[in-house]
């Protein structure tokens, strides 16, 4: 009898033991990223008539965060908890617009009734994995371009627009890979919105 208790008992043993051994395995490295928001050439940089005051951008749910953020169904998002940003996408796009826009010499003549103010959003800013074999990544801004009427103590807005855009990926991408195409779609939306701007200005 004592033999067999003997036994059981180091087979419960063996059995928790495996079952520490199984928590005590490491947790998958986590690693950070920047995303890359340079204008690609100095002709990407545009000219604005009239000068803005930039507001921070606002983001979504679910981009407002740093985790790297995959579709996988129409209405289905998924956060990578391991594969991050280092800081937030709206921040970086908060440092970035600026290198985006050139004022004309002649705005500092402008009086504060001709100032604009821009308030941008971002409003997506993911890797859409819905179709496997043909992955990419996916980039929605919006900015609305408002001026304060005097008259009327209310904003007027000037421009209201949503810019959009992809980059292609790989099947079965490496994370690095997928912030190279967000970065590229977020470029893209970033020449888009800011060459409308200049327009818009052009026009007041």
């Amino acid at each position: 009898m004592t033999s067999k208790i003997t036994t059981i008992a180091t087979i419960v043993l063996l059995i928790l033991s495996a079952g520490c051994s199984v928590q005590r395995q490491p947790a998958p490295e986590r690693t950070q990223f920047l995303l890359n928001l340079s204008p690609d050439y100095k002709a990407d940089i545009v000219r604005l008539s009239h000068p803005i005051r930039l507001r921070s951008f606002r983001a979504q749910a679910p981009f407002s965060g740093t985790a790297l953020v995959y579709r996988s169904g129409e209405v289905t998002f998924e956060k990578d908890h391991y594969n991050r940003f280092f800081i937030a996408p709206d921040q970086q796009l908060d440092n970035a617009l600026p290198h985006w826009l050139k004022p004309d010499d002649t705005t500092e003549q402008k009086t504060e009734d001709k100032m604009l103010m821009l308030q941008p959003s971002l409003e997506a800013l993911y890797a859409d994995f819905q179709t496997p074999s043909e992955p990419n990544a996916y980039a929605r801004l919006r900015f609305v371009l408002t001026r304060r009427d005097h008259s009327t103590g209310r904003d007027k807005i000037i421009m209201d627009e949503t810019f959009e855009a992809k980059a292609d990926l790989a099947p079965n991408p490496t994370a690095e890979e997928v912030v190279k195409a967000m970065s590229q779609a977020a470029r893209k939306c970033l020449l888009q919105s800011t060459v409308q701007l200049s327009r818009k200005t052009a026009e007041i």
